[in-house]
């Protein structure tokens, strides 16, 4: 009976939708069929943390969407490996109360520097993102964004506005 049980579960199938047709998928052995658990709370984004970049931590939420608010605390004060342009787009689970907030950790001042012939942060269909760039939840500026790139039209941050789903309820304060 152990090896038909096996057996049994060893070929789920699972249905996938694909262009609007579903097409069988055989996950492999040691799969997680378990599904994503939403973010929820606060996670730290640094070397040796939750997230190692704010690239990883919005990867992340773009996958698994959001329960309740979510933090994003910088832990360092450089973020040498990120990848730009990050993108965040519509974030499943985002309202009022579901925000999403990326902000540098007590006492720090995170510096976000890099090259990109776009911009370093795009918000491009996002709502309820908060850029908060105090350490202390006062008015200091502790959050710096740099894009060095010498292209023309270059940006730090930009908002888009991709026509049905517009960014919106998005802020960027002391940045």
């Amino acid at each position: 009976m152990k090896k038909l049980l096996l057996f049994l579960s060893a070929i789920q199938i699972l249905a996938v939708a694909v262009s609007g047709q579903t097409s069988p998928v055989v996950p492999g052995p040691g799969t997680n069929l378990s599904p994503l658990t939403p973010l929820c709370g606060s996670y730290n984004v640094g070397a040796g943390q939750t997230y190692a970049t704010l690239t990883a931590a919005i990867a992340d939420l773009t996958t698994k969407g959001a329960s309740c608010a979510v933090t994003f605390v910088l832990t360092d004060n450089t973020y040498p490996s990120e990848t730009f342009p990050i993108t965040i787009g519509a974030i499943t689970g985002t309202s009022f109360t579901n925000t999403v907030t990326i902000k540098p950790g007590s006492g720090k001042t995170p510096l976000i520097s890099g090259s990109s012939a776009s911009a370093l942060l795009i918000l491009n269909g996002a709502k309820y993102i908060i850029i908060d760039g105090s350490n202390s939840g006062g008015s200091d500026k502790s959050l710096s964004w740099a894009n060095t790139s010498t292209a023309t039209n270059t940006y730090t941050i930009e908002m888009m506005n991709p026509g049905a789903a517009p960014s919106s309820n998005d802020i960027i304060k002391i940045a």
